[in-house]
């Protein structure tokens, strides 16, 4: 590799990471939206549901099996040696009925409705009633929402740190070879 091909290299790099700059900033900017819109719709919420329905009271403690976590990162190595992130969601929306067989069979029914009711605490929304305004459902989509972009957020900067590491190496290598 000569120095004409290293500063070429170079050049699409610095490129490469204004464009990484810019979706970093467009990605920021996109969750502060996501995250004030999502206050301002449970804000809504608790003004209609009054301040003692929508409060930390209703949240179950750390110490509570009720909380588990609805959405994890999945860290994957990629090809080169980059982590990218991912989200694993888990499915608190079921439909509340078991399959054919269950149906049939009546013997386990309260062990059922036991695993149903627990299936139906996993949703946060849950903890507020049954019947929640719809600007807390909307607070729930935005939150979610954010937590996407957030994820891609860390992709992003792991992917800036991934060129900005290249830049380095090159540009030794080109003082390297301009001082020979």
């Amino acid at each position: 590799m000569n120095v004409e091909e290293i500063c070429k290299e170079l050049d699409s790099l610095s490129i490469r990471m204004l464009q990484l700059m810019k979706e970093y900033i467009n990605v920021k900017l996109i969750i502060e939206d996501l995250i004030k819109n999502g206050s301002l719709h449970l804000a809504k919420s608790r003004y209609i549901m009054g301040n003692r329905n929508v409060s930390a009271l209703q949240l179950p403690s750390e110490e509570s099996n009720d909380v588990i976590a609805s959405t994890t990162v999945i860290c994957k190595e990629t090809t080169d040696e980059v982590l990218l992130l991912e989200l694993s969601r888990l499915n608190i929306h079921r439909n509340g009925k078991g399959d054919d067989s269950d149906a049939l069979r009546q013997r386990n029914k309260k062990k059922e409705e036991d695993k149903l009711e627990k299936e139906c605490s996993r949703d946060p929304l849950k903890w507020f009633g049954v019947l929640v305004p719809h600007d807390m459902r909307q607070a729930q989509s935005k939150f979610n929402k954010a937590i996407e972009y957030v994820v891609e957020c860390a992709n992003l900067q792991i992917e800036m740190l991934s060129v900005e590491a290249k830049y380095k190496r090159l540009l030794s290598k080109k003082l390297e070879m301009n001082k020979q």
